[in-house]
């Protein structure tokens, strides 16, 4: 999930320092964004990470319970 994010924001928005962390603290998995940029606001940034998860949604909401399940087995 990380690989296409930062593929996104580097060759796409020109972003130079961009970062993703998954975490799992407490049985609650997280994930951190990070990026830097002395061309692009905050916001600019911040819309960027919401549409890529808005993707990441999609993808997801289509994967068939079969899939799914052949997923979880994997981990």
């Amino acid at each position: 999930m990380a690989i296409p994010f930062q593929q996104d924001m580097r060759a796409q928005r020109n972003l130079e320092r961009v970062a993703m962390r998954e975490s799992y603290q407490r049985d609650c998995l997280g994930i951190w964004f990070l990026c830097q940029s002395d061309k692009c606001c905050a916001e600019f940034m911040s819309g960027c990470i919401n549409n890529y998860l808005q993707s990441m949604r999609k993808k997801v909401k289509g994967i068939s319970k079969k899939e799914f399940d052949m997923l979880k087995k994997a981990m």
